[in-house]
């Protein structure tokens, strides 16, 4: 039987990983220079056709995409816009500020200076625990921060200092609503520094911010009361009840229960975890979190 090998650029050289197509998963071990090892599963063959690709697209990480150029007599005014237009055309890809004048005022400053556009992705804080059978990185992740690279490369084109991506991971909020274990969530924003690091996405990707670090000055729990107000208001009020019929179902999608585990209680509980990330969602802002 023919093997599949999928060679993958890390930190120290390591032999391909050949796999038999006939197998459900393909393993993978990232050697990182403290000698860790993230064991990452991709099913085949829904992700077969991509390997090539993928992969390749990671041995580009941060260089300019040759397809695509700037005008050579080009303004700062018209690079700004032609990166705002390649951002807005990416799918999936929600811009903020949501006033354009403000962004595009942003990477005038950037590109007038010289430098990188630094950018702020939030990302979530642990895999989900009913759909994913481990708690750390995997291709899952891997092929998306490929995608990241894909867009930055496409940036760099038009920008020579490229772009930079800070993710911004909210396990506080996590913790608050759900009781999701700190250290659980460590582990996890630990092996994407791990994965960054062991593919040279560290210079796209050049840190992992935990909200709970934010969170040490503990100005957040000062506005707790009156984010609680504003919270239950929310909630009954009778224009928001689609809008709280979905983050119940948001909720009870991020919550793992016992097989017999009734019902109502789902429900009750359900309801309890959405309310209080709506609440300490209403604290971030008002501690000014999100300025």
């Amino acid at each position: 039987m023919t093997a599949v090998s999928v060679p993958m650029r890390v930190a120290d050289p390591m032999a391909p990983v050949s796999v038999a197509p006939a197998h459900t998963a393909l393993p993978l071990l990232i050697d990182t220079p403290p000698a860790r090892f993230i064991e990452a599963s991709v099913p085949l063959p829904d992700l077969a056709p991509f390997f090539d690709r993928a992969m390749a697209q990671l041995a580009c990480v941060q260089q300019p995409s040759p397809h695509i150029k700037a005008p050579k007599a080009a303004t700062v005014a018209e690079r700004a816009q032609l990166i705002l237009d390649k951002l807005s055309a990416t799918k999936y890809c929600r811009v903020r500020p949501k006033v354009p004048e403000q962004f595009l005022k942003f990477i005038g400053r950037c590109i007038e200076a010289g430098q990188p556009i630094p950018f702020i992705l939030g990302h979530g804080p642990i895999k989900n625990r009913n759909n994913s059978p481990v708690a750390h990185v995997d291709w899952a992740e891997l092929l998306s921060y490929i995608q990241l690279s894909r867009l930055a490369n496409d940036v760099k084109a038009l920008h020579e200092p490229g772009i930079t991506v800070s993710l911004y991971i909210d396990d506080a909020r996590s913790h608050f609503a759900n009781d999701i274990p700190f250290d659980v969530m460590d582990a996890y924003r630990q092996s994407i520094n791990r994965l960054l690091a062991a593919t040279g996405l560290d210079q796209l990707i050049v840190e992992v911010v935990s909200f709970k670090q934010l969170y040490d000055n503990h100005a957040h729990y000062f506005c707790l009361d009156e984010a609680l107000v504003w919270a239950e208001k929310w909630r009954s009020d009778p224009t928001h009840a689609q809008d709280w019929v979905d983050l119940v179902c948001h909720a009870h999608r991020n919550l793992v229960f016992d097989a017999d585990t009734p019902d109502a209680e789902k429900q009750r509980k359900a309801e309890d975890s959405a309310f209080r990330y709506l609440w300490g969602h209403k604290a971030e802002q008002e501690c000014g979190i999100w300025d």
